[in-house]
């Protein structure tokens, strides 16, 4: 009797094993998929802030470009390079560029000090470059160079 009392103790630790085990590797999956879930949450949230704060960045390099054109006495001309540029609209007048990044439903406005110089109001959507001429005290911001700054003619928007 105690060898068939010692098979269904075996057959029995048996199961309780595989049983176990099963538990183990179910209880494994919902805490892999309770990890990735938020490791993929915490990644969306980083990228969002990349994104935020290159918004951020684009608008004061343009400022800096701004301010560094305005404090020149002659004409000059600057070009920003934007690197993988987010899908923009930007806008400029009265001394005011709006940057509208519909992707990320971010708005940002800048202000800029500019004494004695014209601003020629303008809008443009995304490209790789701004460009930014200063001359006959007009300032001029825009993607495209539209006009010849080599000669002293005031060409229309520049």
């Amino acid at each position: 009797m105690k060898g068939l009392s010692g098979l269904k103790e075996l057959k029995s630790s048996k199961r309780s094993a595989t049983v176990t085990t099963f538990v183990l590797i179910i209880g494994m999956l919902f805490i892999s998929v309770a990890a990735i879930g938020v490791l993929r949450n915490l990644a969306l949230k980083q990228s969002k802030t990349i994104e935020y704060d290159y918004t951020v960045s684009v608008v004061e390099k343009l400022k800096s470009v701004i301010d560094k054109a305005n404090s020149y006495p002659d004409d000059a001309e600057f070009t920003i390079k934007l690197k993988n540029p987010l899908i923009y609209r930007a806008e400029v007048n009265n001394n005011k560029i709006v940057f509208y990044f519909p992707k990320l439903n971010v708005k940002r406005e800048m202000y800029f000090f500019s004494p004695n110089i014209n601003v020629v109001p303008s809008s443009f959507e995304t490209s790789g470059v701004i460009q930014v001429y200063k001359k006959n005290n007009n300032l001029y911001i825009t993607p495209k160079l539209k006009c010849n700054l080599s000669d002293d003619k005031c060409d229309p928007g520049c």
